[in-house]
């Protein structure tokens, strides 16, 4: 079994880099517990959040600005953004989904 670890620690650190990030006591399990209610794990979740972040902004010309609708979502509590004219109901893909399968949950 030596060998296996070996060949996974010499794949992981060929294919990836690492980051080390400090947080205050306590903050880790808030961030983790928030990543798991969303169906993301943490790794994910700060991955998603750094991809976001550095999104390139591409505006077009008929496009709206993004604006709260003052609404929050029955799944986690965030305000709804909406973008343009579309209604929306949660505040992401995740919770949709949460939402969808709480649901099927009561069905069955």
């Amino acid at each position: 079994m030596p060998g296996e670890v070996s060949a996974k620690n010499k794949y992981r650190d060929k294919t990836y880099d690492q980051i080390n990030i400090v947080v205050p006591k306590g903050k880790k399990a808030d961030i983790q517990a928030f990543a798991a209610e969303h169906g993301e794990s943490l790794n994910g979740f700060i991955n998603r959040l750094i991809d976001k972040a550095m999104k390139p902004k591409t505006f077009k010309a008929t496009s709206q600005p993004k604006r709260a609708i003052g609404d929050n979502c029955p799944v986690c509590g965030m305000e709804i953004i909406r973008n343009g004219n579309k209604a929306k109901t949660y505040c992401s893909d995740n919770c949709r989904v949460n939402a969808y399968k709480a649901r099927k949950r009561q069905q069955s």
